[in-house]
C-alpha cells in the first residue's frame, strides 16, 4: 500500500513537472510572438518594405510616360506619414529599408529635400526629360524643360497686338480691330494694360509697337518697324491654355524658342492651377498672309507670339490679375535680355 501510494505520487510530480514545463514553453513562445508583433507594429517592417517597391512602381511608370505628369503618392495611405522618404543613387529609401528604380532610363530624379520627413504625400512630377520629387509649394505640372538662358542684347519690344480707336471709328475712319469682344473685356485694351504692367517695371528695358497710354490702332507694317532686338508680341484667346508662337525661319530660331519656354514657365508657375494648356508652337513666315498677325516675329530677331486667354472667363488672371501676370512676364523678360 505504501508503494503504490509512493508511485503514485511520483506519477503525480512527473506530470506537474511536464504540465509546467509546457506552461513555461507556452509561456516563452506567447512572450516572443508578443515580442514580435509588437516590433512589427512599432517598426511597420512590411511597410517599410511596401513602400519603396511600391514608390519604384510608380517611378518607373511616370518616367515612362509621356509629356506632362503630376501624381501625388501617399495620400492613399494614413500611414505613409510615419516614415521617412529619400532618393539616392537609383534607390528609393523608406526609413532604412531601399529599392532600386530604373537606372537606364535617362530620367533623372530631382528632390526638394535630402531626406523627406513625415510627409503626408509628395508630389511626383514629371516633366520632359526631368523627374521632381517635392512635398511643399504649390507643384507646377505644365513647367518645360528650357535649354541653356539665352541673353537678348537690346530692348525687347512690347507688340500690345490689335489697337482700337472709338474717337477714330466715331468719325468713320479705320479704327484698328478690337480682337476679341466678350461680355467681360475687350482684348485690345486688356493687352494694352498688360503691355503697360511691363513696360512700368523699366522703361529703359523695354519698347512698345503702340501707345499703351491710350488704347490706339496700328497697322502691321509699322508695329514691325517699330520692333528692337526683340518682340514680344501679347494676344488672347477664349481658351485657359497658353499658345506661344516662334518663327522657325532664321538664325533666330533658338533664342525664340528659349524665350517662348521662359515666358510660359513663368506664366504658369505664377498661376498653375489656372492653365490647363501649354505649347511652344513653330511657325513659318513664308507662308503666312500678309494681315497675318504673327508676321510681327520678323526673321533674325528673338520674338514670341503669345496667346494668353482666357477672355470669357472674368477671374482669370489676363482679366482679374493683370498687375500679378505683368509682373511674371518682367521676371521672365528681365533676365532674358541685356540693357543696351
Amino acid at each position: 500500500m505504501k508503494l503504490f501510494i509512493h508511485s503514485r505520487r511520483a506519477e503525480v510530480s512527473e506530470r506537474l513537472y511536464f504540465v509546467l514545463f509546457e506552461l513555461l514553453i507556452i509561456a516563452v513562445v506567447a512572450g516572443i510572438i508578443a515580442n514580435k508583433m509588437n516590433t512589427v507594429r512599432n517598426d511597420q517592417v512590411f511597410e517599410k518594405k511596401f513602400f519603396p517597391r511600391d514608390l519604384v512602381l510608380v517611378l518607373n511608370n511616370a518616367m515612362a510616360a509621356p509629356g506632362v505628369l503630376l501624381y501625388a503618392y501617399g495620400r492613399q495611405s494614413p500611414s505613409f506619414a510615419n516614415f521617412s522618404t529619400s532618393f539616392d543613387n537609383q534607390y528609393v529609401s523608406v526609413s532604412g529599408a531601399q529599392y532600386p528604380y530604373a537606372a537606364d532610363s535617362g530620367v533623372k530624379v530631382r528632390s526638394d529635400a535630402a531626406v523627406i520627413d513625415h510627409a503626408k504625400s509628395i508630389a511626383l512630377v514629371r516633366s520632359g526629360s526631368a523627374l521632381r520629387v517635392a512635398t511643399q509649394g504649390v507643384i507646377n505640372p505644365l513647367r518645360l524643360q528650357c535649354g541653356p538662358h539665352q541673353a537678348i542684347d537690346g530692348k525687347i519690344t512690347l507688340d500690345a497686338g490689335r489697337g482700337w480707336s472709338a474717337l477714330i471709328a466715331s468719325q468713320g475712319q479705320p479704327a484698328g480691330d478690337q480682337g476679341i469682344v466678350t461680355s467681360f473685356a475687350v482684348e485690345s485694351e486688356t493687352m494694352r494694360q498688360l503691355a503697360a504692367a511691363v513696360y512700368g517695371h523699366d522703361i529703359s528695358r523695354y519698347s512698345t509697337t503702340r501707345d499703351i497710354q491710350l488704347d490706339s490702332p496700328i497697322t502691321l507694317d509699322e508695329r514691325i518697324k517699330k520692333i528692337d532686338a526683340a518682340v514680344v508680341s501679347l494676344h488672347a484667346s477664349t481658351e485657359p491654355k497658353i499658345r506661344a508662337f516662334v518663327n522657325v525661319r532664321g538664325a533666330a530660331k533658338d533664342a525664340s524658342i528659349q524665350l517662348a519656354c521662359e515666358l510660359v514657365n513663368a506664366m504658369t508657375d505664377a498661376f498653375p492651377a489656372t492653365y490647363r494648356g501649354a505649347s511652344i508652337i513653330p511657325i513659318d513666315d513664308t507662308v503666312l498672309a500678309q494681315d497675318d498677325a504673327r508676321r510681327v516675329l520678323v526673321r533674325g530677331k528673338p520674338g514670341v507670339f503669345l496667346e494668353i486667354g482666357d477672355m470669357n472667363d472674368p477671374a482669370a488672371p489676363l482679366l482679374n490679375g493683370t498687375r500679378a501676370l505683368g509682373d511674371a512676364l518682367h521676371g521672365a523678360l528681365s533676365g532674358a535680355q541685356v540693357a543696351p
